[in-house]
C-alpha cells in the first residue's frame, strides 16, 4: 500500500499473507486458510 499520510509524509507499506476461501454445497464461503504470516 503507498500513498501519503495526513502530515505529508510518504506512506510506503508491504507484506504477505494467504487467504484460501472454498464455497460450501449449501452455497457459503469458508475460510480453509487463514494465515497473516503468509506461506513461511
Amino acid at each position: 500500500m503507498r500513498g501519503t499520510a495526513r502530515d505529508g509524509s510518504r506512506v510506503d507499506l508491504s507484506g504477505t499473507a494467504t487467504d484460501v476461501v472454498r464455497r460450501g454445497t449449501d452455497g457459503r464461503w469458508r475460510y480453509v486458510i487463514d494465515n497473516p504470516h503468509g506461506t513461511a
